[in-house]
């Protein structure tokens, strides 16, 4: 009678453990797309209502721009991609959903080449400068595209901060931070190590102050300045140097992200938060199951969504003496409560590229064995995190 409650209790753990680990299924799709010819860029966008989708048809030479309406008419807009480079790094709505950024990777030169379409797929205006990264924003109400420019010379190194107006591409406000021959940005006494709100924040370390009663120099403090005027608004001491320059090493690596997440020793996952706090996030798969090199993440607000894919070789797989499916899970991690919460599975053999908009998740089904592009595009619903 023992051995048969000691069974059954060990059932009981292992089906609870099962149904704890249970798969979330995947939602129907809510759109598809297949090319014949050519393939799908990674570069991909939803519009700000979750009825507009953006992607690039290329055959590796010659690109068009797609806006296809989920849902309406009419179904298919297409704009060719002239003067700008092959490879599109970014695609984005503005705001209102009434125009499109499209963002070329001049690799050769290391900049980025920008250009704005109607979703009507008209060219709106002209090419913007060339910048090393560009974003949408607002700038006092004024809907704007915002480009950060750094330049290396002789000289030492510039940061070149400007917002041009959705509206004409004329621009709006512009600032220029030049460094000393300390690496400090003139002024003010910062080295540069991010930036945050689509660039219009700069990220810093900064020289504390000098106490004159006591003669010394008080320790330094992260600041955050306002990109376009040079105003500092903010900063706190340096109470954990060590810690710090961890978290600053990673931002240095990723400027453009507010929070993120990183795989350490290939199997904690840690998450740097806006307040630049590193905290392990743990989710009901074991790390070990998935391929670090496959975390993809975007932050709306506040909340990160991520994805890994599983790891065909992972330990649990081959002592079985089999290889798995390297499927893909998408996960929803809420900054606030450093929680996260598997929303589906998705069944691939392939790697995948996504972006997130309005409730929707659309996933390009990229190659085996090339690094860009491919031929099939969903449009999900997105679960409610």
């Amino acid at each position: 009678m023992r051995r048969v409650l000691s069974f059954l209790s060990v059932t009981s753990l292992l089906v609870g453990a099962v149904a704890a680990a249970a798969e979330p299924p995947a939602p129907a799709p809510l759109h598809k797309v297949h090319v014949d010819q050519g393939f799908i860029d990674d570069a991909l966008a939803v519009g700000p209502n979750g009825d507009q989708l953006a992607y690039v048809h290329t055959d590796g030479d010659k690109s068009v721009l797609v806006i296809e309406r989920l849902g309406g008419a009419p179904a298919k807009v297409t704009a060719p991609l002239t003067g700008l480079p092959p490879a599109i790094a970014k695609l984005a709505f503005s705001a209102d959903g009434k125009l499109v950024l499209v963002v070329g990777d001049d690799r050769e030169h290391d900049l980025k080449v920008g250009q704005l379409f109607t979703v009507e797929g008209k060219p709106h205006r002209g090419k913007l400068p060339a910048a090393t990264d560009y974003d949408l924003a607002a700038v006092g109400g004024t809907p704007v595209v915002m480009a950060l420019t750094v330049t290396s010379g002789k000289r030492g190194t510039s940061y070149t901060i400007t917002a041009y107006k959705l509206a004409d591409l004329k621009v709006l406000k512009k600032k220029v931070y030049t460094q000393d021959k300390h690496g400090l940005i003139t002024g003010l006494d910062l080295h540069v190590v991010s930036y945050a709100d689509a660039y219009q924040r700069v990220i810093g370390q900064r020289k504390g102050e000098f106490d004159k009663k006591n003669d010394v120099r008080k320790p330094e403090n992260i600041a955050v300045v306002e990109a376009l005027t040079g105003k500092i608004l903010g900063q706190t001491e340096i109470t954990d140097p060590i810690a710090w320059a961890e978290v600053a090493k990673l931002r240095a690596e990723r400027p453009a992200l507010e929070a993120f997440l990183v795989v350490e020793e290939l199997k904690t996952l840690i998450l740097v938060d806006r307040e630049h706090k590193k905290t392990e996030i743990k989710v009901p798969v074991p790390m070990h199951r998935y391929e670090p090199k496959t975390l993809l993440q975007r932050l709306i607000g506040t909340t990160l969504y991520f994805s890994f894919s599983v790891d065909p070789v992972n330990p649990d797989i081959t002592a079985k003496g089999r290889t798995d499916r390297p499927d893909v899970d998408f996960y929803a991690l809420d900054l606030a409560g450093r929680t996260a919460k598997r929303l589906f599975r998705l069944a691939s053999d392939r790697p995948v590229a996504w972006t997130i908009g309005a409730g929707r998740l659309a996933v390009l089904r990229k190659y085996k064995n090339f690094s860009r592009g491919g031929l099939d595009l969903e449009v999900y619903p997105l679960p409610t995190p």
